[in-house]
Protein backbone atom coordinates (compact mmCIF):
# COMPACT_ATOMS: atom_id res chain seq x y z
CA UNK A 1 0.00 0.00 0.00
CA UNK A 2 1.63 3.42 -0.87
CA UNK A 3 1.04 6.68 0.88
CA UNK A 4 0.79 10.23 -0.33
CA UNK A 5 3.09 13.05 0.84
CA UNK A 6 3.17 15.27 3.27
CA UNK A 7 4.45 15.60 6.95
CA UNK A 8 1.51 13.32 8.31
CA UNK A 9 1.97 10.32 5.69
CA UNK A 10 6.23 10.82 6.88
CA UNK A 11 5.29 10.35 10.46
CA UNK A 12 3.36 7.22 9.69
CA UNK A 13 6.21 5.77 7.49
CA UNK A 14 8.36 5.82 10.38
CA UNK A 15 6.25 4.77 13.14
CA UNK A 16 4.55 1.69 11.38
CA UNK A 17 7.37 -0.34 11.59
CA UNK A 18 8.71 0.64 14.64
CA UNK A 19 4.76 -0.12 16.61
CA UNK A 20 5.40 -3.62 16.12
CA UNK A 21 9.40 -4.37 17.10
CA UNK A 22 8.64 -2.37 20.24
CA UNK A 23 5.60 -4.69 20.94
CA UNK A 24 7.73 -7.88 20.28
CA UNK A 25 10.44 -6.27 22.81
CA UNK A 26 8.24 -5.83 25.50
CA UNK A 27 6.98 -9.44 24.93
CA UNK A 28 10.77 -10.77 25.30
CA UNK A 29 11.18 -8.25 28.09
CA UNK A 30 8.47 -10.07 30.07
CA UNK A 31 8.71 -13.31 29.12
CA UNK A 32 12.71 -13.12 30.18
CA UNK A 33 11.61 -11.19 33.70
CA UNK A 34 8.91 -14.39 34.16
CA UNK A 35 11.70 -17.04 33.26
CA UNK A 36 14.00 -15.50 35.68
CA UNK A 37 11.81 -15.14 38.70
CA UNK A 38 11.07 -18.61 37.97
CA UNK A 39 14.28 -19.84 38.32
CA UNK A 40 15.41 -16.90 41.36
CA UNK A 41 12.42 -19.17 43.39
CA UNK A 42 14.38 -22.23 42.26
CA UNK A 43 17.58 -20.79 43.83
CA UNK A 44 19.32 -19.99 40.57
CA UNK A 45 21.13 -16.89 39.32
CA UNK A 46 20.55 -15.25 36.37
CA UNK A 47 22.88 -17.19 34.10
CA UNK A 48 22.45 -20.71 35.67
CA UNK A 49 24.64 -20.13 38.90
CA UNK A 50 23.53 -20.88 42.24
CA UNK A 51 22.36 -17.39 44.27
CA UNK A 52 24.67 -16.70 47.17
CA UNK A 53 21.72 -15.27 48.94
CA UNK A 54 19.34 -18.44 48.60
CA UNK A 55 19.91 -21.86 49.53
CA UNK A 56 19.01 -24.68 46.71
CA UNK A 57 15.72 -25.83 46.47
CA UNK A 58 15.64 -29.42 47.73
CA UNK A 59 13.07 -32.06 45.92
CA UNK A 60 11.28 -33.83 48.47
CA UNK A 61 9.81 -36.90 48.09
CA UNK A 62 11.19 -40.56 46.37
CA UNK A 63 9.40 -39.45 42.72
CA UNK A 64 10.98 -36.12 43.25
CA UNK A 65 14.86 -37.99 44.06
CA UNK A 66 14.55 -40.32 41.84
CA UNK A 67 13.83 -37.01 39.06
CA UNK A 68 15.98 -34.69 40.08
CA UNK A 69 19.06 -37.60 40.62
CA UNK A 70 18.80 -39.28 36.61
CA UNK A 71 17.17 -36.29 34.77
CA UNK A 72 19.37 -33.12 36.50
CA UNK A 73 20.90 -31.50 33.77
CA UNK A 74 20.42 -28.63 31.95
CA UNK A 75 21.03 -26.10 29.23
CA UNK A 76 20.86 -22.53 29.30
CA UNK A 77 21.14 -20.56 25.97
CA UNK A 78 21.05 -16.91 25.06
CA UNK A 79 17.94 -16.81 23.20
CA UNK A 80 17.13 -13.02 21.90
CA UNK A 81 17.15 -11.09 25.17
CA UNK A 82 15.25 -13.96 26.98
CA UNK A 83 17.52 -17.06 28.86
CA UNK A 84 15.49 -20.75 27.70
CA UNK A 85 16.52 -23.35 29.58
CA UNK A 86 16.09 -27.14 28.16
CA UNK A 87 16.25 -30.63 29.56
CA UNK A 88 18.99 -32.51 28.74
CA UNK A 89 17.36 -36.15 30.07
CA UNK A 90 21.35 -37.47 30.45
CA UNK A 91 22.98 -37.91 34.22
CA UNK A 92 25.18 -35.52 35.31
CA UNK A 93 28.24 -36.94 35.75
CA UNK A 94 29.70 -37.20 38.85
CA UNK A 95 30.71 -34.29 41.39
CA UNK A 96 33.65 -34.82 43.03
CA UNK A 97 33.07 -34.53 47.06
CA UNK A 98 35.60 -32.38 49.38
CA UNK A 99 37.91 -35.06 49.63
CA UNK A 100 38.62 -35.34 45.83
CA UNK A 101 36.06 -38.26 45.28
CA UNK A 102 33.43 -39.09 43.28
CA UNK A 103 30.08 -38.37 44.98
CA UNK A 104 28.04 -41.39 44.75
CA UNK A 105 25.06 -41.02 42.50
CA UNK A 106 22.81 -44.16 43.62
CA UNK A 107 21.52 -42.92 46.71
CA UNK A 108 19.56 -45.01 48.69
CA UNK A 109 19.62 -47.79 45.53
CA UNK A 110 23.55 -48.47 46.49
CA UNK A 111 22.31 -51.79 48.50
CA UNK A 112 18.89 -52.29 46.35
CA UNK A 113 19.25 -54.94 44.31
CA UNK A 114 20.13 -58.73 46.34
CA UNK A 115 21.45 -60.45 43.02
CA UNK A 116 23.77 -57.54 42.39
CA UNK A 117 25.07 -57.79 45.99
CA UNK A 118 25.43 -61.84 45.22
CA UNK A 119 27.24 -61.37 42.07
CA UNK A 120 29.86 -58.89 43.42
CA UNK A 121 30.70 -60.81 46.33
CA UNK A 122 31.52 -64.40 44.15
CA UNK A 123 33.72 -62.07 42.27
CA UNK A 124 34.94 -60.83 46.00
CA UNK A 125 35.56 -63.88 46.35
CA UNK A 126 37.38 -65.92 43.21
CA UNK A 127 38.90 -63.15 42.25
CA UNK A 128 38.40 -64.01 38.94
CA UNK A 129 35.62 -62.63 36.61
CA UNK A 130 35.61 -66.10 34.52
CA UNK A 131 35.33 -68.08 37.64
CA UNK A 132 32.87 -65.94 39.30
CA UNK A 133 30.47 -66.37 35.76
CA UNK A 134 30.91 -70.38 36.18
CA UNK A 135 30.31 -70.49 39.61
CA UNK A 136 27.17 -68.12 39.22
CA UNK A 137 26.38 -69.76 35.69
CA UNK A 138 26.11 -67.02 33.69
CA UNK A 139 28.11 -65.04 31.34
CA UNK A 140 31.18 -63.04 31.52
CA UNK A 141 29.93 -60.19 29.89
CA UNK A 142 26.77 -59.98 31.70
CA UNK A 143 28.77 -60.09 34.80
CA UNK A 144 30.86 -57.41 33.97
CA UNK A 145 28.24 -55.03 33.20
CA UNK A 146 26.67 -56.04 36.67
CA UNK A 147 29.73 -55.05 38.48
CA UNK A 148 29.82 -51.74 36.28
CA UNK A 149 26.48 -50.60 37.10
CA UNK A 150 27.39 -51.55 41.10
CA UNK A 151 30.08 -49.05 40.54
CA UNK A 152 28.32 -46.77 38.61
CA UNK A 153 26.01 -46.55 41.69
CA UNK A 154 28.88 -46.12 44.18
CA UNK A 155 30.39 -43.63 42.27
CA UNK A 156 33.90 -45.32 42.54
CA UNK A 157 35.80 -48.43 41.51
CA UNK A 158 35.15 -51.64 43.28
CA UNK A 159 37.56 -54.01 42.03
CA UNK A 160 41.30 -53.26 40.27
CA UNK A 161 42.65 -55.49 38.10
CA UNK A 162 46.05 -56.96 39.01
CA UNK A 163 48.34 -59.81 36.59
CA UNK A 164 46.09 -62.77 38.50
CA UNK A 165 42.62 -61.14 38.17
CA UNK A 166 40.99 -58.76 40.39
CA UNK A 167 40.94 -57.82 43.86
CA UNK A 168 39.16 -55.13 46.06
CA UNK A 169 40.13 -51.73 46.49
CA UNK A 170 39.54 -49.97 49.74
CA UNK A 171 35.73 -49.02 49.09
CA UNK A 172 34.89 -52.49 47.56
CA UNK A 173 36.69 -54.20 50.82
CA UNK A 174 33.80 -51.89 52.98
CA UNK A 175 31.06 -52.53 50.43
CA UNK A 176 31.90 -56.47 50.76
CA UNK A 177 31.47 -57.06 53.95
CA UNK A 178 28.09 -54.86 54.58
CA UNK A 179 27.16 -56.90 51.94
CA UNK A 180 27.75 -60.03 53.53
CA UNK A 181 25.64 -58.62 56.63
CA UNK A 182 22.59 -57.71 54.43
CA UNK A 183 22.58 -61.18 52.99
CA UNK A 184 22.77 -62.73 56.11
CA UNK A 185 19.76 -60.69 57.54
CA UNK A 186 17.90 -61.43 54.57
CA UNK A 187 18.80 -65.11 54.78
CA UNK A 188 17.95 -64.79 59.18
CA UNK A 189 14.73 -63.33 58.09
CA UNK A 190 13.73 -65.58 55.65
CA UNK A 191 14.53 -68.62 57.89
CA UNK A 192 12.26 -66.62 61.14
CA UNK A 193 9.55 -66.73 58.49
CA UNK A 194 10.25 -70.33 57.43
CA UNK A 195 10.36 -71.77 60.88
CA UNK A 196 7.14 -69.81 61.72
CA UNK A 197 5.39 -70.87 58.85
CA UNK A 198 6.63 -74.49 59.86
CA UNK A 199 5.38 -74.21 63.75
CA UNK A 200 8.88 -72.99 65.24
CA UNK A 201 9.81 -69.93 66.75
CA UNK A 202 13.44 -69.75 65.06
CA UNK A 203 16.84 -70.44 65.71
CA UNK A 204 19.66 -68.54 67.46
CA UNK A 205 23.16 -69.52 66.90
CA UNK A 206 25.96 -69.65 69.35
CA UNK A 207 29.71 -69.56 69.48
CA UNK A 208 31.55 -70.20 72.69
CA UNK A 209 35.42 -70.21 74.01
CA UNK A 210 36.15 -74.48 74.94
CA UNK A 211 35.93 -74.13 78.82
CA UNK A 212 32.82 -71.77 78.47
CA UNK A 213 31.09 -74.01 75.87
CA UNK A 214 30.89 -76.93 78.59
CA UNK A 215 31.02 -75.14 82.14
CA UNK A 216 28.76 -72.17 81.11
CA UNK A 217 26.92 -72.80 77.60
CA UNK A 218 25.86 -76.51 78.06
CA UNK A 219 23.72 -75.81 81.44
CA UNK A 220 22.65 -72.55 80.16
CA UNK A 221 20.92 -74.24 77.14
CA UNK A 222 19.40 -76.67 79.56
CA UNK A 223 17.77 -73.90 81.52
CA UNK A 224 16.87 -72.20 78.00
CA UNK A 225 15.28 -75.05 76.64
CA UNK A 226 12.81 -75.58 79.35
CA UNK A 227 11.50 -72.31 78.33
CA UNK A 228 11.67 -72.40 74.78
CA UNK A 229 11.33 -75.86 73.55
CA UNK A 230 10.70 -74.71 70.06
CA UNK A 231 13.55 -72.56 69.36
CA UNK A 232 16.93 -74.63 67.69
CA UNK A 233 20.18 -73.74 69.12
CA UNK A 234 23.60 -73.84 66.94
CA UNK A 235 26.64 -74.34 68.94
CA UNK A 236 30.23 -73.80 67.48
CA UNK A 237 33.23 -73.94 69.53
CA UNK A 238 35.15 -70.40 69.10
CA UNK A 239 37.55 -67.92 70.49
CA UNK A 240 36.93 -64.83 70.72
CA UNK A 241 38.07 -62.97 67.83
CA UNK A 242 37.05 -65.76 65.40
CA UNK A 243 33.50 -65.45 67.32
CA UNK A 244 33.45 -61.84 66.30
CA UNK A 245 34.18 -62.10 63.40
CA UNK A 246 31.67 -64.24 62.60
CA UNK A 247 29.11 -61.89 64.55
CA UNK A 248 30.37 -59.38 62.17
CA UNK A 249 29.37 -61.22 58.93
CA UNK A 250 25.86 -62.50 60.46
CA UNK A 251 27.05 -65.60 60.66
CA UNK A 252 26.31 -65.62 64.48
CA UNK A 253 23.86 -64.48 66.91
CA UNK A 254 26.26 -64.56 70.03
CA UNK A 255 29.72 -65.11 71.08
CA UNK A 256 30.64 -66.12 74.93
CA UNK A 257 33.99 -66.21 76.56
CA UNK A 258 37.36 -65.79 75.68
CA UNK A 259 40.00 -62.60 76.35
CA UNK A 260 38.26 -59.73 75.18
CA UNK A 261 40.85 -57.65 73.16
CA UNK A 262 39.02 -54.05 73.32
CA UNK A 263 39.06 -53.73 69.73
CA UNK A 264 35.75 -51.32 68.86
CA UNK A 265 33.03 -53.46 67.31
CA UNK A 266 30.32 -52.26 64.87
CA UNK A 267 27.72 -50.30 66.07
CA UNK A 268 25.53 -53.82 65.29
CA UNK A 269 27.23 -55.36 67.94
CA UNK A 270 27.67 -54.88 71.73
CA UNK A 271 29.76 -56.46 74.45
CA UNK A 272 28.76 -56.74 77.85
CA UNK A 273 31.63 -57.46 80.15
CA UNK A 274 29.96 -58.80 83.22
CA UNK A 275 32.37 -61.41 84.99
CA UNK A 276 36.29 -60.96 85.97
CA UNK A 277 37.98 -64.12 85.27
CA UNK A 278 41.90 -65.33 86.11
CA UNK A 279 43.76 -67.29 83.75
CA UNK A 280 46.48 -69.53 84.80
CA UNK A 281 48.71 -73.06 83.81
CA UNK A 282 46.24 -75.65 84.69
CA UNK A 283 46.85 -80.18 84.42
CA UNK A 284 45.50 -82.93 84.93
CA UNK A 285 45.21 -84.17 88.74
CA UNK A 286 47.29 -86.50 88.65
CA UNK A 287 50.19 -84.39 86.87
CA UNK A 288 53.42 -84.30 87.82
CA UNK A 289 53.96 -80.79 88.66
CA UNK A 290 51.14 -80.71 90.76
CA UNK A 291 53.06 -82.66 93.47
CA UNK A 292 55.96 -80.81 93.35
CA UNK A 293 56.74 -77.00 93.78
CA UNK A 294 57.46 -76.01 89.84
CA UNK A 295 59.19 -73.26 88.54
CA UNK A 296 58.26 -71.83 85.39
CA UNK A 297 61.66 -72.60 83.55
CA UNK A 298 60.03 -76.40 84.27
CA UNK A 299 56.93 -75.36 82.62
CA UNK A 300 59.25 -75.41 79.40
CA UNK A 301 59.95 -78.92 78.97
CA UNK A 302 55.76 -80.23 79.34
CA UNK A 303 53.94 -80.30 76.12
CA UNK A 304 50.66 -77.72 75.50
CA UNK A 305 47.79 -77.55 74.10
CA UNK A 306 45.77 -74.11 72.85
CA UNK A 307 41.97 -74.16 73.36
CA UNK A 308 41.96 -70.89 72.28
CA UNK A 309 43.37 -70.74 69.30
CA UNK A 310 45.36 -68.87 67.10
CA UNK A 311 46.66 -67.10 70.28
CA UNK A 312 48.49 -64.23 69.47
CA UNK A 313 51.28 -61.98 71.56
CA UNK A 314 50.45 -58.87 70.18
CA UNK A 315 47.12 -59.17 71.51
CA UNK A 316 46.83 -54.89 72.37
CA UNK A 317 47.81 -55.33 76.22
CA UNK A 318 45.70 -58.04 76.54
CA UNK A 319 47.21 -61.80 77.95
CA UNK A 320 47.51 -64.28 75.74
CA UNK A 321 49.08 -67.81 75.61
CA UNK A 322 51.71 -66.79 72.76
CA UNK A 323 52.90 -63.86 75.49
CA UNK A 324 53.87 -66.42 78.12
CA UNK A 325 55.16 -68.77 75.69
CA UNK A 326 57.88 -65.83 74.93
CA UNK A 327 58.46 -64.93 78.70
CA UNK A 328 59.54 -68.92 78.50
CA UNK A 329 61.92 -68.80 75.88
CA UNK A 330 62.98 -65.74 77.16
CA UNK A 331 63.69 -67.55 80.59
CA UNK A 332 65.13 -70.63 79.43
CA UNK A 333 66.24 -70.44 76.20
CA UNK A 334 64.17 -72.97 74.83
CA UNK A 335 61.61 -72.62 72.20
CA UNK A 336 58.14 -73.63 73.61
CA UNK A 337 55.03 -73.97 71.43
CA UNK A 338 51.98 -75.32 71.59
CA UNK A 339 52.02 -79.11 70.24
CA UNK A 340 48.05 -79.37 69.67
CA UNK A 341 45.71 -76.71 68.73
CA UNK A 342 42.30 -77.85 69.61
CA UNK A 343 38.71 -76.61 70.37
CA UNK A 344 36.86 -78.68 73.42
CA UNK A 345 38.36 -81.90 72.83
CA UNK A 346 41.65 -80.57 74.02
CA UNK A 347 39.64 -80.78 77.15
CA UNK A 348 39.83 -84.36 76.81
CA UNK A 349 43.22 -84.52 75.96
CA UNK A 350 43.87 -82.38 79.09
CA UNK A 351 42.50 -84.41 81.45
CA UNK A 352 43.68 -87.66 80.24
CA UNK A 353 47.60 -86.86 79.21
CA UNK A 354 50.62 -85.30 80.40
CA UNK A 355 49.73 -81.52 78.51
CA UNK A 356 49.94 -78.25 80.21
CA UNK A 357 46.84 -75.54 79.20
CA UNK A 358 45.88 -71.65 79.83
CA UNK A 359 42.38 -72.15 81.16
CA UNK A 360 39.97 -69.54 83.35
CA UNK A 361 40.68 -70.69 86.49
CA UNK A 362 37.03 -69.91 87.90
CA UNK A 363 35.67 -72.26 85.76
CA UNK A 364 37.59 -75.34 85.94
CA UNK A 365 35.36 -76.74 89.26
CA UNK A 366 31.80 -76.92 86.09
CA UNK A 367 33.60 -78.79 83.88
CA UNK A 368 31.59 -81.95 83.71
CA UNK A 369 34.28 -85.34 84.22
CA UNK A 370 37.00 -83.32 83.02
CA UNK A 371 39.55 -82.74 86.50
CA UNK A 372 41.58 -80.58 86.22
CA UNK A 373 43.50 -78.37 88.75
CA UNK A 374 45.42 -75.18 88.50
CA UNK A 375 49.62 -75.42 89.38
CA UNK A 376 50.71 -74.00 92.27
CA UNK A 377 52.73 -70.71 90.91
CA UNK A 378 51.92 -67.09 90.20
CA UNK A 379 53.71 -67.30 86.64
CA UNK A 380 51.46 -66.90 83.91
CA UNK A 381 48.23 -65.68 85.81
CA UNK A 382 46.16 -62.69 84.57
CA UNK A 383 43.13 -61.11 85.42
CA UNK A 384 40.66 -59.68 82.98
CA UNK A 385 36.89 -58.95 82.62
CA UNK A 386 34.82 -61.01 79.92
CA UNK A 387 31.31 -61.77 78.81
CA UNK A 388 29.73 -62.11 75.94
CA UNK A 389 29.22 -59.93 72.27
CA UNK A 390 25.66 -60.29 71.29
CA UNK A 391 23.92 -59.40 68.10
CA UNK A 392 21.89 -55.69 68.89
CA UNK A 393 18.83 -56.84 66.75
CA UNK A 394 18.88 -60.38 67.92
CA UNK A 395 17.97 -58.61 71.38
CA UNK A 396 14.57 -57.30 70.53
CA UNK A 397 13.37 -60.54 70.59
CA UNK A 398 12.64 -61.52 74.01
CA UNK A 399 13.60 -65.80 73.59
CA UNK A 400 17.53 -63.75 72.85
CA UNK A 401 16.76 -61.95 75.66
CA UNK A 402 16.79 -65.25 78.40
CA UNK A 403 19.07 -66.58 76.24
CA UNK A 404 21.73 -64.20 77.04
CA UNK A 405 20.26 -64.38 81.15
CA UNK A 406 20.78 -68.18 81.73
CA UNK A 407 24.47 -67.32 80.13
CA UNK A 408 25.19 -64.51 82.84
CA UNK A 409 23.29 -66.99 85.40
CA UNK A 410 25.59 -69.58 84.67
CA UNK A 411 28.81 -67.85 84.53
CA UNK A 412 27.72 -66.19 88.23
CA UNK A 413 26.40 -69.71 89.32
CA UNK A 414 22.74 -68.15 89.53
CA UNK A 415 19.53 -69.07 88.56
CA UNK A 416 17.39 -67.38 85.98
CA UNK A 417 13.94 -66.23 86.03
CA UNK A 418 11.31 -66.97 83.71
CA UNK A 419 10.84 -63.55 80.97
CA UNK A 420 7.93 -61.45 81.76
CA UNK A 421 5.12 -61.56 80.03
CA UNK A 422 4.69 -58.51 77.80
CA UNK A 423 2.39 -55.82 80.01
CA UNK A 424 2.84 -58.50 83.26
CA UNK A 425 3.22 -56.70 86.71
CA UNK A 426 5.12 -58.43 88.90
CA UNK A 427 3.57 -59.63 92.37
CA UNK A 428 3.93 -56.86 95.17
CA UNK A 429 6.95 -59.28 96.85
CA UNK A 430 8.24 -60.23 93.79
CA UNK A 431 8.87 -56.77 92.92
CA UNK A 432 9.60 -55.56 96.63
CA UNK A 433 12.17 -58.19 96.24
CA UNK A 434 13.32 -57.94 92.92
CA UNK A 435 13.00 -62.18 92.60
CA UNK A 436 11.35 -63.95 89.87
CA UNK A 437 9.64 -67.42 89.25
CA UNK A 438 13.02 -69.43 88.74
CA UNK A 439 13.59 -72.74 86.72
CA UNK A 440 15.26 -75.70 87.97
CA UNK A 441 18.90 -75.82 86.54
CA UNK A 442 21.15 -78.65 86.15
CA UNK A 443 22.29 -80.62 88.56
CA UNK A 444 26.38 -79.52 88.85
CA UNK A 445 28.45 -82.08 89.43
CA UNK A 446 29.90 -82.72 93.25
CA UNK A 447 33.20 -80.45 93.80
CA UNK A 448 36.55 -82.86 94.41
Amino acid sequence: MRTGGGPAASALRKTAPEQPLAAARARVRRTHQRELSARQENGLGHHGRTSPNREPAQAEGPAARGTAGRHSGWKATEHGHGLQLRGTGTRQPPVPDRRGGPRPQGGDDMFERRTDLIRFLAVADTERIVAAADRLAMTQPALSRAVARLEREFGARLFERIPTGVRLTRLGAVVAAHARRILREIEDGEATVAAELAGHTGRFRVTAAPVWMQAVIAPAVQVFHAVFPDVELKLRTASWREGVRRLADGRSDLHCGGIDTGEVLPAFLRRDRFVGVTAGVVAARDHPLLAARPKPRDLAGWPWIDLDRPSRPDSGGQPSLAAIFDELSRRTGRRVRPVVRAGSVGLSLLAAGPWLAWLPLELLDRLPGVPLAPLPLAFGRHSYRTGFVARRAAEDLAPFRMLEDAVRAATLGRRVGRPAQAGAVPEPEQQAAGTAAHVPGPARPPRT
